[in-house]
């Protein structure tokens, strides 16, 4: 087993917990329907999350060369690891305390989602830099130095913004980051 191996299996594993998370919440809601209006914003919260999540494990691998199997690494990706899936359960509703529109849920739960994928990210790249040093960034395009802040401010103007179609924006703009992203990707 090698060392990326033995520090990756717990976060793998929470990791897919948080996935699960945001797909159950999806699955609940639309089983719950048509008690619970559904809307937009909560959906694309969950495709968000679910597009980070994804993000992160893309990191995770682009690193697997540098990751030591040490008690600090474990306890840094404990932490991020941990963050998401505080996010992912906090996207939908419980059975408990749903009430019947998610719009409502959404702008109380928001920003408490947004804050945890800030400090993901930011914890995630410091974590590569710590292990990497600059060589963390090397292979960055301009392009990714560019949308960086971008994503970033996003993150931060969603947690703090109140208005359905600024949220709306947001959410819009950060999910095209991802979908503009991955298909860059593809092509290369």
């Amino acid at each position: 087993m090698s060392a990326f191996e033995f520090v990756f299996s717990l976060f793998g594993l929470l990791l897919g917990f948080s996935l699960v998370e945001v797909l159950g919440g999806f699955a609940r809601t639309i089983n719950a329907r048509p008690k619970i209006r559904l809307g937009w914003l909560t959906p694309l919260l969950a495709i968000f999350v679910m597009l980070d999540v994804t993000g992160f494990w893309s990191i995770a691998w682009q690193a697997r060369d540098a990751v030591p199997p040490t008690y600090g690494a474990l306890v840094v990706g404990l932490a991020i690891t941990g963050l998401y899936y505080f996010a992912a359960s906090v996207i939908f509703p419980n059975a408990q305390g749903g009430g019947n529109d998610l719009d409502q849920h959404f702008f109380e739960s928001k920003g408490k989602v947004l804050a945890a994928v800030l400090l993901c990210q930011l914890l995630a790249h410091a974590a590569r830099f710590a292990v990497m040093g600059p060589s963390a960034f090397a292979h960055w395009s301009f392009a990714d130095w560019a949308i960086t802040p971008v994503f970033l401010g996003g993150l931060i103007a969603g947690i703090f913004l109140r208005g359905r179609t600024a949220s709306l924006i947001v959410l819009v703009v950060l999910i095209g980051m991802y979908v503009l992203d991955a298909v860059r990707n593809l092509s290369s």
